[in-house]
C-alpha cells in the first residue's frame, strides 16, 4: 500500500509555535466532535490528522532571500517571525470514504470532518493565521514553495492557488468577495469573521481533477501551472 501525505499549513503574524500549538492541542482534547468522528488526533491510526509546529516558515521552506522579507508604506512582513503549524494526514484512502473505508461511512464524510477540525482550530485561537494552504501528493516536485511570500502577504495575495486554503477577510476583499463565494470548487465556506474556506475538488484518492477552473474565476494560476 502506497501511502501518500495530506499537508496543510497555519501560518500566523506573531507569537510562540509552542504556545499556539499547545492552545490548539487542548482546545481539541476538549472538543466533543472529536470524539464522535472518524478523524482521530493521535498518530498510528488511519485516517490520523498529526500536528506539528515550525518556529518560523523558513524552518519549513527553502525560500529565496527576496521572498522572506517585504516592506512598503503600509506593512512589513517578515518570515523569520511568522510561526508554522502543520496538519498533516496520511493514508487518503481512509480520508475519501465510501467503500474503500473500513467504516461504514458516506464518501466524503471523513473530509467534511477534516474540514471541520480546519475551521474549529481556525477560529480557536485569538489570533487567526495570515494563510492556509495545502501542499497535496500531486504538487510537482520542483515546486518547493508555499503559496505566499513576504511580498505577496503584504499585499494580501496568494501566488498560486492550492487545493485547500482559508483566505483571511484581507485576501477575500482583495480578490472581491463575490468572486471569492462564486468559485466554481467543491466546498466555498464563508467563516464568522469573513474567512472563506475553499476546496478545489473532493477527488482525493487519484487526484485526476486540478485547480485550475477555480484558480482562473480567482485571477490565480494553480499549482500544476507552476511546477
Amino acid at each position: 500500500m502506497t501511502v501518500e501525505y495530506l499537508y496543510i499549513e497555519f501560518v500566523y503574524p506573531t507569537g510562540q509555535a509552542q504556545v499556539i500549538l499547545d492552545k490548539l492541542r487542548e482546545a481539541l482534547n476538549e472538543w466533543d466532535a472529536i470524539e464522535l468522528g472518524h478523524l482521530v488526533i493521535k498518530p498510528q491510526k488511519f485516517g490520523a490528522v498529526g500536528i506539528e509546529k515550525y518556529n518560523d516558515i523558513l524552518e519549513h521552506w527553502p525560500l529565496e532571500e527576496s521572498e522572506i522579507a517585504h516592506e512598503t508604506t503600509r506593512r512589513s512582513v517578515d518570515f523569520d517571525d511568522f510561526p508554522t503549524i502543520q496538519f498533516t494526514v496520511k493514508d487518503l484512502q481512509y480520508l475519501k470514504g465510501g467503500a474503500d473505508h473500513p467504516l461504514d461511512v458516506g464518501s466524503d464524510e471523513p473530509l467534511r470532518e477534516l474540514l471541520d477540525i480546519l475551521k474549529f482550530c481556525y477560529t480557536t485561537t485569538e489570533e487567526r493565521p495570515i494563510a492556509v494552504y495545502s501542499t497535496t501528493p500531486d504538487t510537482p516536485l520542483d515546486l518547493r514553495k508555499p503559496p505566499i511570500t513576504a511580498e505577496s502577504v503584504a499585499n494580501s495575495r496568494f501566488t498560486y492557488l492550492p487545493w485547500l486554503t482559508i483566505l483571511p477577510p484581507a485576501m477575500v476583499e482583495e480578490y472581491g468577495r463575490e468572486t471569492v463565494l462564486s468559485t466554481p470548487a467543491w466546498h466555498v465556506d464563508e467563516l464568522d469573521d469573513g474567512s472563506v474556506l475553499l476546496v478545489c475538488h473532493n477527488d482525493i484518492v487519484d487526484w485526476d481533477k486540478d485547480c485550475r477552473t477555480a484558480a482562473q474565476h480567482i485571477g490565480l494560476p494553480s499549482y500544476r501551472e507552476l511546477g
